[in-house]
């Protein structure tokens, strides 16, 4: 994989890369449990968050209004939803 590209399987690898490498942006793919609280928390360290969701909704299992309510929440966190991208 390029640099800065990986798959995060926990908080902790995600904050060691970050104090290491000081990055601006990340581009987080998926909508699920995971990505959003790393969207939450990669917010709360300054970095300018997108979040990518192929469906037209985050927590899909939850639904429309789960997903409305924590979709206006990062968005008020400053994440940037691309809601319906592959």
């Amino acid at each position: 994989m390029s640099k800065g590209i990986f798959t995060i399987h926990n908080i902790d690898k995600a904050d060691t890369y970050v104090r290491e490498t000081h990055p601006e942006t990340a581009a987080i793919v998926g909508g699920d449990y995971v990505g959003i609280e790393m969207a939450e928390t990669l917010a709360s360290r300054g970095l300018e968050i997108h979040l990518f969701e192929m469906l037209p909704d985050i927590l899909q299992p939850f639904g429309k209004s789960v997903a409305t309510v924590v979709e206006d929440y990062l968005r008020k966190q400053g994440v940037d939803l691309h809601l319906d991208t592959s």
